[in-house]
């Protein structure tokens, strides 16, 4: 009987609210903004599953993700949708495993590594795209500069990872706008999880089925397969005895606990799939928005360029692990850029145990408490009234130095025990590309683009925010190609020394 009245409670659910989220599923940040608005911080929502409390304020978040952290976990929600792709890697799993996994990333991501293993990797991944980019200016074609983006990214992490490249900013490529099946699958397998987050909370067995669609599984094999076979192909050439290689595989690969175990052909797979969701694209989006504010307000680039000029002497220069906190013009603007648009948009935890949050609402076993980072962008009490605005001197202090905000306001990489590992790596790769394209080029949207691409919903009546739509992902892409048009500066430094001396 309990099992019968459980199935009818979650079909009256699907009738009464389903056909609200899906008639909102291309707005979902817009929509859980505007409920806040209406209802109120602390405001809860009882689903089928679960009890959802909206937490999107800095100290309700410290207190989850610092204060009471052991309370807090991702629980069976999150392992439900995205362990069939992400396995047990670290944005899964909780507890021991997630402590292990974290020990031994963290061990990886040090000072030594940044500079052997990952700045080469984004300086010859820098070359082929300026390379790519002379070619385009030339050509004086449209380049999808946010596609352009996730191919760099991708394709740096490829390299650092792997030792490979996708050869998707070759020259010699046919068709620059195809892209690879790697990237094809990875992007489709991200869209799912979005949706099957928001349905498998109102009932398992629907969000099931999007899993079990054909595409979803031919993604998901051709991600594992991938993977894979870059590892297998490793393990055989140890096994010949050949040198190994200096990436980030192979410090996976060499690696053992104090117990002398090595990680699992599973295990590595998990590791690397996560590594590269956190190196694709979170960065690639970044700098997607953080170009659209540059087009629409070029006059930031007047700073920039002379900061550039000032710490980059020559055209070799190139930024590096020992530089790129000097930009602090290039990181106010891309810090504002994360601010307005945070790569993972929101995200939530399950308590275990009876709580209260500081001066909020009490808190019940196998509560969902969400908070949204997108949402506390645009709250005035969190960053004043101009919060909606994209304002890269909130970033720089009377000094000139850049702004330290605490990590609960400017939340875009996370904090306390799981702050995010690669913001480091995130900031250098992004600093890079922002200063390569600066320096050379100046941009602008394709006529007509900006007024004809659809817009987010205002989530006050007020709102004058005219940014296009998100596209559905744990992260935070457009929904639709920027398209641009570049020139070479005129005046600007000559792009041929840099490339062809390196």
């Amino acid at each position: 009987m309990s099992d019968h009245w459980k199935y009818l409670k979650e079909a009256f659910w699907l009738l009464l609210a389903l056909p609200e989220v899906v008639w909102n599923c291309k707005y979902l940040l817009e929509w859980a903004a505007q409920k806040e608005r209406i209802y109120g911080l602390g405001y809860s929502v009882t689903l089928p599953r679960m009890r959802l409390i909206e937490i999107s304020r800095p100290d309700w978040i410290e207190h989850v993700q610092k204060t009471n952290f052991q309370n807090y976990v991702k629980g069976s929600l999150f392992q439900e949708v995205m362990s069939d792709v992400f396995g047990q890697g670290i944005f899964v799993t909780d507890g021991a495993v997630w402590k292990s996994t974290r020990q031994v990333t963290t061990r990886i991501f040090n000072s030594q590594n940044f500079k052997t293993i990952v700045t080469p990797a984004i300086h010859k991944t820098l070359r082929s795209l300026n390379d790519l980019l002379e070619f385009k200016a030339e050509q004086r074609s449209i380049v999808e500069l946010d596609d352009l983006f996730h191919k760099f990214t991708l394709e740096s992490f490829l390299k650092m990872t792997f030792s490979r490249e996708s050869g998707s900013l070759s020259l010699n490529k046919t068709d620059q706008n195809t892209t690879d099946p790697f990237a094809n699958a990875f992007d489709f397998v991200q869209k799912q999880m979005d949706l099957r987050f928001v349905f498998t909370a109102f009932s398992i067995p629907l969000g099931r089925l999007l899993s079990k669609r054909p595409k979803t599984i031919s993604a998901r094999k051709t991600l594992d397969e991938y993977v894979y076979q870059l590892i297998d192909s490793r393990r055989k050439s140890y096994n010949n005895e050949q040198n190994s290689y200096h990436d980030l595989l192979g410090l996976f690969m060499n690696f053992s606990d104090e117990k002398g175990v090595s990680l699992s052909r599973t295990e590595l797979k998990d590791s690397a799939l996560n590594l590269i969701i956190a190196g694709r694209d979170t960065t690639a989006q970044a700098l997607s928005w953080t170009f659209f504010h540059l087009i629409e307000q070029p006059e930031l680039l007047i700073p920039m360029r002379k900061e550039i000029e000032e710490i980059l002497t020559t055209d070799d220069d190139l930024v590096d692990y020992e530089n790129y906190k000097q930009f602090i013009h290039v990181l106010a603007v891309f810090h504002e850029a994360l601010r307005l648009h945070p790569s993972v948009p929101k995200n939530a935890k399950f308590a275990i145990n009876h709580d209260k949050l500081p001066d909020g609402p009490i808190v019940e076993p196998n509560d969902c408490l969400r908070w949204s980072d997108w949402q506390m962008a645009r709250d005035p009490n969190i960053w004043g009234p101009d919060c909606v605005e994209f304002k890269p001197n909130r970033w720089i202090d009377e000094d000139g130095k850049l702004k330290q905000f605490g990590q609960w306001k400017f939340h875009a990489f996370n904090g306390g025990p799981r702050i995010c590992l690669g913001m480091h790596l995130a900031t250098l790769e992004a600093v890079g590309a922002i200063v390569e394209i600066v320096r050379r080029y100046d941009l602008k949207f394709e006529p007509g683009w900006l007024d004809n691409v659809p817009k987010i919903r205002n989530i006050t009546p007020n709102s004058t925010e005219k940014t296009p739509r998100y596209g559905s992902s744990l992260t935070l892409p457009m929904a639709q190609r920027m398209r641009v048009i570049l020139t070479r500066r005129a005046g600007g430094k000559g792009l041929e020394q840099s490339v062809r001396t390196k």
